[in-house]
């Protein structure tokens, strides 16, 4: 019976959250604890719905893929995201929107493709194809999108944010497949590829991803005059190749650099992010940049299933590893950053309907919208 009864006294209890009015507005901006709305849900759907009942919740980010978006050229599909928008909207919440390219590009665009066979976090052992982001048909094909998303959403004011994600794999995080044929990820049972070398064959460098990349960004940010400009990456998000196809392994920094370039053209409309933080491990590079000042924000690699205890990695719902736990140290991680908390922080359905996670969300709530500037 202890399950069951369990689950009723979430239902009530969350059932209770809906007699609380959601304090956010469009004009609060992309602020505060944000619901991450699975690809293809809707708000309206049993767990979002019972997710977004959380007072703590004062956002939402919505993901689409390209490829449905538009599947023939200039023949466009905007009813996922309107009716989400204006789901969010009728909560007071305003939204960050993320369309997914690489495997996700149509492919009627006919530009050249890279393929591999490992993509990222649940997808990591099917294949993955992406354009070569330098590839001109590529970039003209995804500026004129822009400019039809733009010409539907950019003077929408519960549009509060744009995800950066023309150079994408199989997730909203800007990067490309980039193991080097070593490294057996977590879960992950298939060969590892040897992205290094795949990458070199097919003509990569530095210069040529950043420059197409550089190119993308000033064209949503002229299209979204109004947004905010978020990019999530890393420090390991790039093949091991230098700007001219050399081995590097940093990658030729160009997260680093983008980051830069970002900043010091659209100042602190522009947003870095890390989608990946675990309690014993956050990014050096967006560590850096938060340090000096610069806006953040960040999502938790969810499921996170261990919890930091004594310098040790424990099992989730072992000893006093809980949710709670796991958001307290997370917690711990972001006061690292004295004087800049993140201005969002993205959370899924598991933690926002978790009883026990509350008082440690209401206290990451409090924090981002008491302390952010």
């Amino acid at each position: 019976m202890r399950k069951p009864l369990r689950r009723l006294f979430l239902l009530l209890a969350m059932g209770a959250f809906a007699a609380l009015p959601c304090t956010a507005s469009a004009a609060t901006g992309y602020r505060g604890i944000a619901y991450l709305l699975p690809v293809g849900k809707n708000v309206t759907d049993p767990k979002p719905a019972e997710a977004l009942r959380n007072p703590n919740v004062t956002a939402g980010f919505i993901r689409a893929h390209w490829d449905e978006i538009e599947p023939s050229p200039g023949q466009f599909d905007w009813s996922y995201l309107d009716n989400n928008v204006a789901g969010f909207a009728k909560l007071g919440m305003p939204v960050k929107i993320g369309i997914i390219a690489g495997n996700f590009a149509p492919t009627w665009i006919g530009s050249q493709l890279y393929t591999t066979t490992g993509g990222n976090g649940q997808n990591a052992c099917r294949s993955v194809t992406v354009p070569l982001p330098w590839d001109e048909k590529y970039i003209a094909a995804y500026i004129a999108f822009t400019k039809a998303f733009a010409a539907h959403f950019a003077s929408n004011p519960d549009v509060a944010a744009i995800e950066l994600t023309q150079i994408s794999s199989d997730t909203a995080e800007t990067e490309l497949p980039n193991n080097d044929g070593t490294e057996m990820r977590p879960r992950v049972r298939c060969p590892p590829p040897n992205d290094t070398e795949g990458w070199r064959a097919a003509g990569y460098t530095g210069k040529k991803v950043l420059a197409a990349w550089e190119k993308m960004t000033d064209a949503i940010a002229e299209a979204f005059p109004k947004q905010v400009l978020v990019m999530a990456s890393s420090d390991r998000a790039f093949p091991k190749l230098g700007d001219n196809g050399e081995a590097d392994e940093r990658g030729a920094a160009l997260s680093a650099r983008m980051f830069t370039y970002g900043h010091e053209k659209f100042g602190d409309r522009f947003w870095a992010s890390q989608n990946g933080f675990r309690p014993n491990h956050f990014d050096a590079q967006l560590m850096e940049w938060a340090r000096a000042g610069n806006p953040w924000g960040g999502q938790p690699a969810w499921p996170i299933k261990k919890c930091m205890e004594n310098g040790v990695l424990i099992p989730l719902d072992t000893g006093d590893c809980t949710q709670s736990t796991l958001l307290d140290q997370l917690y711990d991680q972001l006061e690292s950053v004295p004087g800049n908390p993140p201005k969002y922080w993205e959370a899924m359905y598991a933690q926002l309907a978790d009883l026990g996670s509350q008082p440690a969300l209401k206290k990451l709530h409090d924090y981002i919208l008491g302390a952010g500037r």
